[in-house]
C-alpha cells in the first residue's frame, strides 16, 4: 500500500499535469496492491472517484492543517489561538477534518450537516472549485459558493472562487455589462399637462374567447381588447373589440369617445387595423 509520504510526492508530482485522472490510477493501483483478490480493472467507477477525491482532500488536510490535526488527535479540540475555533471542527472515523455544529440531529446529509475544510491556497482546492464551476457554468461567486457549502466549507471562499471565475473566458464573456441605449426625447404630448385621453395610444391585446347565448344553446367566439393609454396620465382603458375588421375598431373607438371626449392625437403601432381605420 502507497505510505502517505508516497501519496505527498505523487501528488505534487501531477499537480501541474493536464491529465488529471493520474492519480485515480494511481489511488486504484494502490488498492489492487493492498487487495489483489479484489483487483479493479477496466473504467473507473463512481465509487473510485469518490474515494480518491477524499484521499486527495485528506493530503491537503495533512500538509495544510498539520498542528490542527494534531491538537484534536491528542486534545480533543483545536488551540484557542487557531482559525477553526469558531468553527468547533472534530476528526472523523476515517480521519478528516471536518466542521462542527448544531445540526448533528437533523436529517441531512453528512456532508452537509459537518462539510470537510479545505485549504484555501491548495491545488486540490481549485481542481474542485473548477469542476463545480463546469458543472454550473452561469452561476455567480454567490450561487457557486452555496453550491460548494453544501459538501465543502473553504474559509475565505468568495476571495478563492473570484479569480477561478476571472480566468473563465465564457463566464467573463457571459458577465459582459450590456451597452446603454441612448433614449431620444419624450414626446410633446407626454411632457405637456392635459385632460386624460386628450392624446392616447392604442394596441391591441391577444384574443379571448367568450360564451353567448341562452343556458341551452352557448357558442364560443373570439374576441379582442382595443386597449388605449393616456399619454399624459398613464391612465389605461380597455374596449371590447367583436374582431379585427376595421368597423369593430371605429365603433369601439366612437364608443370610447362618446364617454370621454374628442381625442386630439391618437398614437399606433400602424398596424393593418389602425392604417385601414384611419383610411376611412
Amino acid at each position: 500500500m502507497l505510505t502517505s509520504r508516497v501519496y505527498h510526492q505523487i501528488f505534487n508530482a501531477i499537480k501541474t499535469a493536464k491529465n488529471n485522472r493520474l492519480f485515480f490510477f494511481f489511488f486504484r493501483f494502490s488498492r489492487n496492491s493492498k487487495n489483489p483478490s479484489l483487483r479493479r480493472t477496466g473504467y473507473l467507477t463512481s465509487t473510485e472517484l469518490r474515494d480518491t477525491l477524499h484521499a486527495c482532500i485528506k493530503v491537503a488536510q495533512q500538509e495544510i492543517y498539520a498542528q490542527e490535526i494534531i491538537d484534536l488527535s491528542k486534545k480533543g479540540q483545536v488551540s484557542s489561538k487557531s482559525q477553526f475555533q469558531p468553527l468547533h471542527p472534530f476528526l472523523d472515523k476515517e480521519g478528516y477534518l471536518r466542521v462542527g455544529g448544531r445540526l448533528q440531529h437533523s436529517h441531512l446529509p453528512c456532508n452537509s450537516k459537518h462539510q470537510l475544510i479545505l485549504p484555501p491556497a491548495h491545488h486540490i482546492t481549485e481542481l474542485i472549485i473548477m469542476n463545480e464551476h463546469l458543472r454550473l457554468p452561469r452561476a455567480g461567486p454567490q450561487l457557486l459558493s452555496a453550491s460548494l457549502r453544501q459538501q465543502y466549507w473553504i474559509p475565505r471562499m468568495k476571495q478563492v472562487i473570484r479569480p477561478v471565475l476571472h480566468r473563465c473566458l465564457q463566464w467573463f464573456n457571459l458577465k459582459a455589462a450590456a451597452s446603454q441605449q441612448l433614449m431620444g426625447q419624450l414626446p410633446l404630448a407626454k411632457v405637456t399637462v392635459a385632460r386624460p385621453f386628450l392624446n392616447a395610444g392604442i394596441d391591441y391585446v391577444c384574443p379571448f374567447e367568450i360564451e353567448s347565448g341562452n343556458t341551452r344553446r352557448k357558442s364560443t367566439t373570439k374576441c379582442y381588447v382595443l386597449l388605449l393609454i393616456c399619454m399624459a396620465t398613464q391612465a389605461v382603458n380597455l374596449e371590447l373589440v367583436s374582431s379585427l375588421a376595421c368597423e369593430a375598431f371605429i365603433a369601439a373607438l366612437k364608443r370610447f369617445i362618446a364617454r370621454i371626449g374628442l381625442i386630439d392625437h391618437l398614437y399606433s403601432d400602424n398596424g393593418s387595423k389602425s392604417v385601414g381605420a384611419n383610411r376611412e
